[in-house]
């Protein structure tokens, strides 16, 4: 019995560890080579990959290396044309080449590179020879002249001179290198000129066709206007048959306002100015562009700044006072909807009555006064009396001249009674607003009874 246990429990072992190989059964040929033709693929791809990525980087460094190339023939290109001499032999340059005076129309925007000082060792400054200190003082100085740009040979001449003191001299490579940069400047005005001279001897021909002639004074301005600015091919051009068709052309104005935007972006305050008399978008624009001529020191823009500045303090006042009269009558035609016409007519009527009869009354007492001096003279004409008759006569004159008195002096007490009391009854009225008119002043903002419509001082009763 025991040992059918031991021998089914071995069956039963058997059984799953047959059944475990079943599931687990290994893979087939192809499955493997599968996967291994997967893993090369992966593989072969990440391999081109990092060949395109090292191809890239060599491409971008052959690019890089042939742009400096490029602008290093560029720059060698510059300087011949330029002809830049080396400094130690300034005196062999032709004197027409550096001495030549120019007569610029504007002020040249751009040229030459602004003058960057560098810092020197502190030892070679310490050892500095004097006559170079005192040489580079003098050449900065003549440098930032107002006028060198008209005859730059001068300030070439310092800079040579600087150059060629090779002995305890920190600013040498700064001379080198302001003299190449002002023999370009002198390359460019001198090319400029020529143009000039040649355009302005190609403008009055009319064997050239208009549209030839537009073109040749945008080509020009392409490369010089923002240095040399546009009066003086706007100059050439006015008096030519050109004019009128240069002024409608959209392509040249665009020019000339690009133009003239650039050169007030670097602080030209006449070009500020222009931009704004004629190329503004818009009122803002305009005022921007005034106010930078005037930050600039162009006297025209200041004027147009305070013109505007004066024209919008009288818009606002304008609006204001307008704002002003539509509230004061707003005011007055509620005031009036409030009982306050309706008031002042009582007034009125009541007033004008009582100042009329007082005035009567005042008469009336001036008769009585009269009346009792006839009334006395009459007595003592009746007490002086030597018979019947004219005693009768001037009694009779008396008694008269009593009862006009009489008369009078109730005529002119009352009168002046209902003068003044119509007068005060006026006045009442006229100085104390009904409460609907004191509601509609807090409305307003009114403290007391000064009404801006009428310009007259009410005194308000606080009840």
């Amino acid at each position: 019995m025991k040992s059918l246990r031991v021998f089914a429990f071995l069956i039963l072992i058997a059984f799953s560890f047959g059944s475990f190989q079943l599931s687990a059964a290994p893979k087939t040929l192809d499955e493997i080579n599968a996967e291994q033709k997967k893993k090369e693929e992966e593989k072969k791809a990440a391999e081109e990959a990092k060949k395109a990525e090292e191809v890239k980087k060599k491409e971008e460094a052959a690019k890089k290396a042939a742009e400096e190339k490029q602008k290093a023939k560029e720059e060698a290109a510059k300087k011949k044309a330029a002809g830049t001499p080396n400094p130690a032999v300034y005196q062999q340059t032709p004197a027409q080449e550096t001495a030549k005076t120019y007569s610029l129309v504007e002020d040249v925007i751009g040229i030459p590179k602004p003058f960057v000082m560098t810092q020197i060792d502190n030892a070679a400054l310490m050892n500095a020879d004097q006559k170079a200190v005192e040489l580079f003082e003098a050449t900065t100085k003549k440098e930032s002249a107002k006028n060198v740009m008209k005859n730059p040979s001068e300030v070439i001449k310092l800079w040579s001179q600087l150059a060629e003191i090779t002995t305890n001299n920190p600013f040498v490579e700064i001379a080198k290198a302001r003299f190449y940069e002002w023999h370009s400047v002198v390359a460019l005005l001198n090319k400029h000129q020529e143009n000039i001279d040649k355009i302005s001897k190609l403008i009055p021909t009319n064997a050239i066709p208009a549209e030839q002639k537009v073109s040749l004074v945008s080509q020009h301005l392409d490369e010089f206007g923002v240095m040399f600015g546009t009066d003086e091919i706007l100059n050439i051009t006015k008096k030519s048959d050109v004019a009128a068709k240069i002024v409608k052309n959209e392509a040249f104005r665009a020019k000339i306002k690009e133009i003239q935007i650039a050169r007030c972006n670097q602080n030209s305050g006449k070009d500020c100015f222009m931009s704004a008399k004629f190329f503004a978008a818009n009122e803002e624009e305009k005022i921007t562009y005034f106010t930078k001529a005037c930050e600039l020191k162009y006297q025209a823009g200041c004027n147009e700044v305070k013109k505007i500045e004066a024209d919008a303090e009288a818009e606002k006042a304008r609006i204001a006072a307008e704002e002003k009269a539509k509230k004061e009558q707003e005011l007055k035609n509620e005031l009036n909807q409030a009982g306050r016409k309706k008031r002042l007519i009582i007034a009125t009527s009541t007033f004008v009555p009582g100042v009329v009869l007082t005035i009567l009354g005042g008469v009336s007492l001036a008769g009585m006064k009269k009346a009792k001096k006839d009334r006395d003279r009459y007595f003592d004409s009746y007490n002086q009396s030597s018979d019947y008759d004219e005693m009768n006569y001037f009694r009779k004159k008396t008694q008269d001249a009593d009862k006009k008195r009489k008369t009078y002096m109730g005529l002119g007490f009352a009168g002046i009674g209902a003068g003044v009391a119509l007068i005060a009854t006026g006045i009442t009225f006229y100085c104390i607003e009904f409460e609907e008119e004191k509601e509609v002043k807090k409305k307003y903002n009114l403290s007391f009874g000064a009404s801006p419509i009428d310009g007259t001082l009410q005194f308000a009763i606080n009840w």
